[in-house]
């Protein structure tokens, strides 16, 4: 039975000045703010919001604060909180069982729309909320309408920014869903999501908190994490930056290991070691603001890796590229050749862009070549470029490897599968590259430096690499909403049909398809200038294959001609020239 008071609501406001906090600019206040009161309604959450005090109405320009506390049996409550400057910076609403005032009316009413039902839900994943809102109007003939407020909160609880659009359905929509997305701020720590309609509350609200990472229990004594990094001094001036109070950009260029695969989508953005190092930047400069540029995708190896740069890391203009590539080469069984003069490409395209970026080289592992004391072939190539160019690289995937083979761990516990770490692995490979980043934070330089290259390549020469999007610069089918990897940076396909063809223009010697994971198990045809090149077999579970070599300098005119048994999907085309 619901306990109704008939006095009318009792507030205290105790005030206490406090010394400014590191967040806000130094001439800010900061004040701590308690307020307490007795409810009209037990079972009623207590809402609290402050307003600019020359607000005319609450939403989401004029919001500031916003909160809920539950009374206790008795109707009383307390919440506490902080402001910015003072409490007569604001005006205060409070808002309970349909009414929003100064004070809190003693009457309660019960609902807003008979046989009207709401729910509201929300969840977390790549600092983008998603609340969704499913309205049932029952036998209610009245257009409907109403504000969801989603509120940011900082760590301290302070609120980060209010976003409040407004949901509605005509009168002979019975039911109505309604999905919102908000990218919530760099430095958020957790969202709640309000639902308003004429100012009265339709739901609780719903707090969610950003996932915590994973972290494991023991650090071999025997495996100190430094001694897999190979410090050669290609990283420190985006400390230099960052200690000046500049904003910086970190990117990555990798694989599924370095998008975060082996953890769930909600916690992409927590449990990778990418998001680590992210983290760990923003943990370490809180002053500053720190973008992360992910161009990470699954299957990604060193000559896709060579042909993406470009487009979709260097017009970001980072300050520091990790670059991933070993265990993709190794799966798409590039020879020593191939994967280091790609490999010299990736470095050579950066330091041409901008000399004064930092580039790290990773390495990762499996649960195959895990097993043995050395790294494997590709990890030692990719050595080889990294000590003629003077690169720093580190081995996470020896260190989780040590790990497993010193007895503390199984590959089971440390990997989802055979590849991808999950939470725990991850927190592994982070802990080479915390050691990485600390080392160079120590011995950054005391002003930014230019990076140089020698007068000739050791590796090939350049790879001249072109890439062509489908929907950009290639026609499409228009084909999108596509599921898996890849999806934010190649949202459009070509879908050709078993048995059918398709035409594109090209420049450049060499060919290349990237697919679809798991689109075809089949063949792809394809003929040059009009003269057929053969068919070319397509992994499944490879995004990458390599077509014709050798076309010729120039323009060409490729005809792709799908497997009768099976539809092909193709996301992107991409040339390279030979070795001169």
């Amino acid at each position: 039975m619901k306990k109704v008071l008939s006095v009318t609501l009792a507030l205290a406001l105790i005030l206490s000045m406090m010394t400014a906090m590191p967040a806000f600019a130094a001439e800010e206040v900061v004040t701590q703010v308690s307020l307490a009161g007795t409810s009209q309604n037990i079972d009623d959450y207590v809402n609290i919001i402050l307003t600019d005090k020359n607000a005319a109405k609450a939403d989401a320009t004029s919001i500031k604060y916003i909160n809920q506390v539950k009374p206790e049996t008795n109707g009383k409550w307390k919440i506490d909180f902080k402001v910015k400057g003072t409490l007569s910076d604001y005006k205060i609403l409070f808002r309970q069982s349909g009414t929003t005032t100064n004070t809190i009316a003693p009457q309660f009413i019960s609902s807003v729309t008979p046989k009207m039902s709401i729910n509201l839900s929300a969840s977390i994943a790549a600092k983008t909320l998603t609340a969704t809102l499913s309205v049932n109007k029952g036998n209610s003939l009245e257009d409907f309408y109403c504000d969801v407020i989603i509120a940011a909160y900082d760590k301290d609880g302070n609120l980060l920014d209010a976003h409040s659009p407004e949901v509605s359905a005509d009168a002979d929509v019975a039911t109505l869903t309604e999905t919102i997305t908000h990218e919530l701020p760099d430095k958020a720590e957790y969202a709640k999501v309000f639902c308003w309609k004429e100012l009265t509350p339709l739901t609780k609200s719903v707090q969610v908190d950003f996932p915590k990472a994973v972290e494991p229990e023991v650090i071999p004594e025997t495996n100190p994490q430094k001694a897999y990094v190979q410090n050669r001094g290609s990283v420190g001036n985006v400390f230099t930056k960052l200690n000046n109070g500049e904003d910086v950009t970190v990117a990555f260029l990798g694989g599924s290991v370095s998008e975060g695969a082996g953890v769930s989508a909600d916690r992409r953005e927590v449990d990778p070691w990418r998001a680590r190092v992210v983290k760990w930047f923003r943990d370490s400069y809180p002053n500053n603001t720190i973008t992360e540029c992910n161009a990470a995708i699954g299957g990604m190896g060193s000559l896709f890796g060579a042909a993406r740069l470009r487009d979709m890391i260097l017009v970001n203009d980072p300050d520091i590229i990790f670059v991933m590539c070993s265990i993709n080469d190794r799966g798409d069984r590039t020879t020593q050749q191939q994967s280091q003069r790609q490999m010299e490409d990736i470095i050579c395209q950066i330091r041409e862009y901008d000399p004064e970026i930092d580039i790290v080289i990773g390495y990762d592992t499996d649960s195959t070549v895990g097993l043995n004391a050395d790294p494997y072939r590709e990890v030692v190539w990719h050595e080889e470029v990294a000590q003629e160019y003077d690169i720093t690289s580190m081995d996470m995937g020896r260190y989780l490897a040590d790990v497993v083979r010193t007895g503390e761990y199984a590959f089971e516990d440390v990997l989802s599968d055979t590849v991808h770490p999950n939470g725990l692995g991850y927190a592994f490979y982070f802990r080479v590259a915390k050691a990485c980043l600390e080392e160079a934070m120590a011995e950054a330089p005391d002003e930014v430096k230019e990076y140089t290259l020698p007068a000739e390549r050791s590796f090939g020469s350049a790879m001249n690499n072109k890439l062509y999007i489908a929907g950009q610069n290639l026609p499409s089918s228009g084909y999108a909403g596509q599921s898996g990897t890849g999806v934010a940076f190649f949202p459009k396909m070509f879908f050709i049909s078993k048995g059918t063809s398709m035409t594109f223009t090209v420049e450049g010697e060499n060919l290349g398809l990237y697919t679809a994971f798991g689109a075809c198990t089949g063949n792809v045809g394809c003929e040059v200038d009009g003269v057929d090149m053969g068919e070319y077999p397509i992994n499944p579970w490879s995004p990458i294959t390599r077509l014709v070599e050798n076309m010729g300098p120039g323009t060409h005119t490729v005809k792709l001609t799908s497997d009768p048994a099976c539809s092909l999907q193709v996301n992107a085309l991409f040339t390279w020239d030979s070795d001169n």
